[in-house]
């Protein structure tokens, strides 16, 4: 586990995607999430051990569970392609960004959802997303040919950074620290037979800081 990193967890179960967050505090001047070194997985078999942990949210006590969530958004186990990973191309605003002139000085204000995000994708969530969700050579959306259920085990995970987003694009992505709303997960859960999990698990984690 990445040592230094103070994480705050809170976890909740429910049916459907939602990640909790709070709005966004603006940042001011140079993009405050940036590192100066990748936040990458360092430990392959220890991402490896959690993944298949966290799949199975039916099988351990709620605390042991958040624990493990925890263990594995604070290790970037989810920042690996080479595990079929697959993230937005850059961070991006949930609503508009806006100025006024206030005693001779310029004041920004965010109005979006939540903080500006970038989503990651586990391998099985991208796969249903290119099925289930098609576009066509416009980018449009169009109907899928037919609908599957979301797989079992197929994860979305959502950073949040400080607003405005542009003030991140100058990063790239993996360098980005998540800001104090923190990574969000949702995943489809169905749980082993006869111990069925809720359709799906929520968690909110927090990357407090890197000191």
């Amino acid at each position: 586990m990445l040592s230094g990193i103070r994480a705050l967890c809170g976890a909740c179960i429910a049916t459907g995607i939602f990640i909790s967050g709070t709005a966004a505090a603006l940042a001011e001047g140079q993009c405050s999430a940036k590192m100066d070194r990748p936040l990458l997985p360092t430990d392959a078999a220890l991402c490896d051990s959690l993944a298949v942990t966290m799949r199975d949210p039916s099988a351990l006590p709620l605390n042991e569970y958040e624990a493990i969530v925890g263990e594995f958004f604070g290790n970037f186990c989810h920042r690996d392609p080479e595990k079929g990973w697959v993230r937005d191309k850059s961070v991006r605003d949930t609503g508009p960004y806006t100025q006024r002139l206030q005693d001779a000085k310029w004041v920004g204000q965010y109005h979006g959802t939540h903080a500006p995000v970038v989503i990651w994708y586990s391998k099985e969530m991208h796969e249903w997303l290119r099925v289930n969700r098609p576009v066509n050579e416009h980018g449009d959306s169009i109907e899928p040919k037919e609908r599957t259920p979301i797989p079992d085990g197929a994860i979305m995970a959502k950073e949040m950074y400080p607003a405005p987003a542009s003030r991140s694009w100058s990063a790239t992505t993996t360098r980005l620290m998540t800001a104090g709303s923190g990574v969000g997960m949702g995943m489809r859960a169905g749980g082993p037979t006869g111990r069925q999990a809720p359709t799906m698990a929520r968690h909110c984690k927090a990357l407090a800081s890197t000191a």
